[in-house]
């Protein structure tokens, strides 16, 4: 199980006012990145820099040094003086261990985090009201091959497909962050679980069998 990002921020006022000022705007998206990040030699005296198309002259980035140590923490990338995707590194070591993606106004839609915090995004988050998922690629080749399901900070089902062929092939339910039930496919029949296991309180957990396909599990043991 992977432990929940931070998400407090997710749905935040990082939205603003498309009548807000473009440096308001982006200002409220930095300090949300940083809220509650603890930066090594913090001084207060960040700087952002304005990056301009050579071409059109629109303003393409917005480099932030936030510890005025000469080195930029945070990049948010625009289109059409609205920001789309900020770039940060959190811990100050030179690589980034933090992305987030907004929508056309402005917020946050995805979270995307490394776990080694080495610069290689492999983990990504959604949230919708109490309602979240987490995405991960387990090879680090940004490619989801596991799905954790969360309401509020409560782990309800997991999604894996452990060899790798773009189909999922276990399930796994959950009941009060204990598993319930788990349920596999036995990679001859893509996509479909065939076995399954029960879990209770008491006792050996119940296995299940559907091998011809038609949905219903029949007992072959505890």
């Amino acid at each position: 199980m992977s432990p929940v990002p931070e998400t407090s921020n997710l749905n935040s006022d990082v939205t603003v006012s498309q009548r807000a000022k473009l440096s308001v705007k982006v200002l409220l998206i930095v300090s949300v990145f940083f809220a509650g990040v603890v930066i090594s030699g913090c001084t207060g005296d960040g700087k952002m820099t304005p990056v301009y198309d050579p071409m059109t002259r629109d303003l393409i980035r917005l480099d932030y040094d936030v510890n005025g140590d000469g080195r930029i923490d945070v990049r948010t990338f625009m289109e059409h003086g609205t920001p789309v995707r900020l770039e940060g590194d959190q811990d100050g070591d030179g690589r980034l261990d933090r992305w987030e993606y907004y929508g056309p106004d402005g917020q946050l839609v995805k979270l995307g985090t490394s776990s080694h915090r080495d610069g290689i995004e492999d983990t990504w988050l959604y949230q919708s009201g109490t309602s979240r998922r987490i995405e991960i690629s387990a090879a680090r080749d940004g490619v989801v091959d596991r799905t954790e399901f969360y309401e509020g900070v409560q782990l309800v089902r997991v999604e894996t497909d452990a060899n790798h062929d773009g189909k999922v092939d276990h399930w796994e339910d959950y009941d009060q962050g204990n598993l319930r039930m788990l349920r596999m496919d036995d990679e001859q029949h893509p996509g479909r679980p065939v076995r399954r296991l029960t879990y209770r309180d008491e006792g050996e957990p119940l296995l299940e069998v559907d091998l011809d396909g038609d949905g219903v599990f029949q007992s072959v043991g505890r």
